[in-house]
């Protein structure tokens, strides 16, 4: 690569034309966001005074929240996404007291506030005969007064996180190919090799000229591999992670039950048509399959429905999730079967529930993992998205010392820190990911007289809701100090 050095900022051009920067993921360019890129340009020049750059695969929810923490301390970034632009699929995400806690230390909270709706209370009922079994509110919870809970579009999370970034921070079409870990060399330059024909062009290599860099990165982009110098490599590639998967990690192991998940867009009358009542989170049990359904704005509601299903069976298309979605809540109660039939088709998607109970530590020298691709779980307890935010912070709690360093802190100190934040995370994800999975296999009984008595349980006054949300009690404060001591 020609460049000798690190560039924290963009050029001229950049700062007149950002808005396509990165290949026009929404056409966005109102002068707001025009004002609030520059500012982000603007004091970059200030910030990156780290000689530590990080290569983070994966524009996920892990990568970009990982991005704005570490960018927010001073690194150098450079996020590599396989997908042409930021990923659209994925319907909605929940997001619990602890998620919002660390978008709040993000700094990207405040927007996303403003447009979807907060709940408070909880129904659990029986499906088929539309009896409710139990209904609570947080503040019945132990320290549950004043929880939050959100449910936002996953893209809209994805452009909040990213508009915290620098132009020019993510690039699209570029995967991770493979890394290596090298005895230590000065001014490790990169290299590029072309492997084809076209005009794809290469990865901006701001990290090229790395001093005392032993790791690196091998990409592609379009028909071009290269070589990419840094001394962090952050796998945040979901479930399937190819960063894992060198680092000697398994493939998740299939929950046997999948998901449909789907967001029906009814208006403001239509959701009140429902029945939901405002502000809560309702779950509906049958046997083998349940489903849920709670608010995202005034005129939006998310539904999932969960259902057994065999590893081997056939994935149906794309276009039929809607209609088997129905099927297998057909005569059910609550409204379910209207609001899955309000839903856009192309607003369906199904996914396997997989998890990995990983113990830490996970990563070697100056690579580590995050988010699903260092623990998977199931979605149970809705922690899968939470936790990669909670990740984002640990992992720049732990690298803010290094960052202080007057030039390139040694492989030693970095891997410390990166074996230090994967015991954190894996002491906080661990038990969720272990308790995730025992909750979804007993909600996913078949056995009639199992469920009946699940039921009775619930419905009955033995029934405490008190640890309903212990899964969101999470001093993400207190870790930071412990990720800094």
């Amino acid at each position: 690569m020609a460049s000798s050095g690190v560039k924290p900022c963009a050029d001229k051009e950049t700062l007149l034309t950002f808005s396509r920067s990165r290949n026009n993921v929404s056409g966005r360019c109102n002068l707001l966001r025009i004002m609030s890129r520059i500012r982000l340009v603007v004091t970059s020049l200030a910030k990156h005074n780290c000689d530590l750059p990080v290569v983070i695969s994966g524009a996920g929810i892990a990568g970009l929240a990982s991005a704005v923490a570490l960018h927010k301390e001073g690194f150098h970034v450079q996020v590599l996404e396989t997908a042409p632009t930021l990923r659209q699929e994925g319907t909605a995400i929940g997001l619990w007291d602890n998620a919002w806690k660390a978008l709040d230390s993000l700094g990207v909270a405040g927007g996303l506030r403003t447009n979807y709706s907060a709940l408070d209370k909880v129904e659990l009922c029986q499906g088929p005969k539309g009896r409710l079994l139990k209904h609570f509110s947080f503040s019945d919870c132990e320290g549950g007064a004043g929880s939050e809970f959100r449910a936002v579009h996953r893209s809209a999370l994805l452009e909040a996180l990213a508009d915290s970034l620098p132009p020019e921070t993510i690039s699209f079409g570029t995967s991770v190919l493979s890394f290596s870990q090298q005895a230590e060399q000065p001014n490790a330059a990169a290299t590029a090799s072309n492997t084809g024909h076209g005009n794809s062009g290469t990865v901006p290599n701001v990290l090229a000229g790395v001093r005392d860099s032993m790791l690196r990165v091998r990409v592609q982009k379009g028909s071009v591999q290269e070589d990419l110098d840094a001394a962090i490599l952050v796998g945040a590639d979901g479930v399937r992670s190819a960063v894992a998967q060198q680092l000697g990690m398994p493939l998740p192991n299939y929950s046997g039950y999948s998901a449909y998940r789907g967001v029906a867009t009814l208006g403001q009358e239509g959701v009140k048509r429902v029945g939901l009542p405002a502000g809560t989170i309702r779950q509906i049990w049958g046997a083998g399959v349940r489903a849920g359904v709670y608010q995202l704005n005034d005129s939006e509601l998310y539904w999932f429905v969960c259902f057994n299903a065999d590893l081997q069976s056939t994935s149906d298309a794309p276009e039929q999730h809607l209609q088997k979605a129905l099927a297998l809540v057909k005569g059910w109660s609550w409204s379910l079967e209207n609001i899955i039939q309000s839903t856009s088709p192309d607003q369906v998607s199904r996914s396997r529930c997989v998890d990995r109970w990983t113990l830490s530590p996970w990563g070697k020298g100056q690579v580590t993992l995050t988010g699903d691709a260092a623990h998977p779980m199931t979605p149970n307890l809705g922690q899968g998205g939470c936790t990669a935010l909670e990740d984002a912070i640990l992992l720049a709690a732990v690298l803010r010392p290094l960052a202080s360093l007057e030039g390139q802190p040694s492989e030693g100190k970095v891997s410390t820190a990166l074996r230090k934040f994967e015991q954190l995370s894996s002491a906080r994800c661990l038990p969720l990911t272990v308790r995730s999975n025992l909750m979804g296999a007993a909600l996913q009984l078949e056995a009639a007289p199992i469920t009946l008595a699940r039921d009775a349980f619930v419905g009955s006054t033995l029934f405490s809701p008190a640890h309903f949300l212990d899964h969101a009690k999470y001093d993400l404060h207190a870790a930071v100090m412990r990720a800094q001591n």
